[in-house]
């Protein structure tokens, strides 16, 4: 089916893979300690992985969160951060970095989505095709290695989506998975989360924006089912995907890595679906695996917090290219990770990890929230005291203040606006459910 992709000899840099599942918890994966078998075939991998037990987004929207995937930057730095704005031209894209170093550049995302090209998505990659689920995406795959014409290494991009929601204007459960996987968690789980007319567009649209509609208990465990079971459907079609990558020769030296743009909020926090979890933890905190080549593998969970942006530095390490020191991260292949702020960025709100603090501020409000993710690691716990309350803002501005200090030496690429009109684009993105800055 694949032209073969192995390497042709021991100088020959590693092929790489990087694949991002949108809006994969880490919580609802066995490799991260579910008590659901959502991610057998995952699992299975991340035994020959490092797995980040706190890796984070730079934020829990997608647009912002691949642009730092696939540059290295924060969200303050590429600024691809509303519906009009796209990356400034250079060489910031990791295809671009690869395709210069010689790789052959393929990528795949869905559409209509957030990957667009009109954001500068494409740029570097000799192939970048949209696809409409993981079934096509696997096929287009399947085209663009069949179709290569070189015989060096390969960089590989694939963006899959099934695990979102559903469109909310299309009448269906919130989560749609296939069947099998529909039922796999919980019987009929369709049926119950249409109960009571759920499923119409308009309960869909209250459901997922937070305004009054009456769910149950089960309705909710249905709905909660169905996202598990479009988590199962992807990873069984990432083992039909790897077989065929094994065949080809592709895996036999090869970087690959597994993560999420964000998380999901299930509804736990508030009444609403929506969000992605928001600046909680359960948006903020993402899978991550990398495996690195057997040649040199490496294996064992890694509890150190990384970023994001940590990605194509540490890609460039692999592949024996030269680092650039305008990237705020760090390659995570370094013996010892320094002692460092970990951020997340929105043009109306801004996170800073601390060690085990972690503050949240929004816009121009005088106040922080401020957590000890040691203690209070779900973001629950109130602080009734006034002392004990002012102790923490004063910590929490302090340290903000820390961090805005430090991004002032920060290399900033420019910025610059999407191409073309987005008018048809952004009424695709409402009815799935986007407001334009989530």
């Amino acid at each position: 089916m694949l032209a073969s992709c192995g390497g042709d000899g021991p100088d020959m840099p590693p092929n790489v893979i990087v694949i991002s599942l949108d809006t994969l918890r880490a919580d609802h994966m066995g490799a991260y300690g579910y008590h659901r078998d959502t991610t057998p075939f995952l699992d299975e991998l991340a035994k020959e992985c490092l797995v980040y037990d706190n890796a984070r987004t730079t934020w829990t929207w997608t647009l912002i969160a691949h642009m730092s995937l696939l540059t290295g930057f924060y969200p303050a730095q590429h600024k691809v951060w509303s519906t009009d704005s796209a990356l400034a031209e250079g060489p910031w894209t990791l295809a671009t970095r690869l395709k210069t170093a010689g790789y052959e550049t393929f990528g795949t995302y869905n559409t209509p989505g957030w990957l667009e090209p009109r954001f500068g998505f494409d740029r570097g990659f000799d192939r970048y095709e949209g696809h409409g689920g993981v079934t096509e995406a696997i096929g287009c795959v399947n085209n663009m290695l069949a179709e290569r014409e070189g015989t060096g290494p390969v960089f590989l991009f694939m963006h899959l989506f099934d695990i979102h929601n559903a469109p909310l204007m299309k009448k269906g459960p919130l989560y749609n998975p296939p069947q099998p996987w529909a039922d796999r968690f919980m019987e009929s789980a369709e049926e119950i989360a249409s109960e009571n007319n759920l499923d119409t567009v308009a309960n869909k649209q209250l459901l997922w924006h937070g305004a009054t509609v009456k769910t149950t208990d089960r309705q909710r465990e249905a709905l909660r089912a169905l996202y598990d079971g479009s988590i199962a459907h992807v990873d069984d079609q990432l083992r039909q995907l790897f077989d065929q990558l094994e065949e080809s020769g592709l895996l036999e030296d090869t970087i690959v890595v597994i993560t999420a743009d964000h998380g999901e909020g299930l509804g736990q926090r508030w009444e609403k679906f929506g969000g992605h979890g928001g600046s909680f933890e359960e948006g903020m905190r993402v899978p991550l695996m990398i495996q690195t080549p057997a040649r040199d593998r490496r294996r064992g969970r890694v509890s150190a917090p990384v970023s994001h942006v940590d990605l194509v530095p540490t890609i460039l390490d692999l592949c024996g290219l030269e680092s650039d020191s305008r990237l705020p991260g760090y390659s995570l292949m370094d013996d010892e990770l320094p002692n460092r702020v970990i951020y997340g960025q929105h043009p109306n709100r801004s996170l800073s990890y601390h060690g085990k603090w972690k503050v949240s501020k929004s816009g121009e409000a005088k106040n922080v929230q401020v957590y000890d993710l040691e203690t209070d690691p779900g973001e629950v716990a109130q602080v009734p005291d006034m002392k004990e309350w002012q102790k923490l803002q004063d910590l929490g501005l302090r340290l903000h203040a820390e961090s805005l200090a430090a991004q002032e030496a920060w290399f900033q690429p420019g910025s610059a606006d999407a191409e073309g009109s987005g008018a048809a684009h952004d009424a695709a993105m409402q009815a799935l459910g986007y407001g334009g800055d989530q």
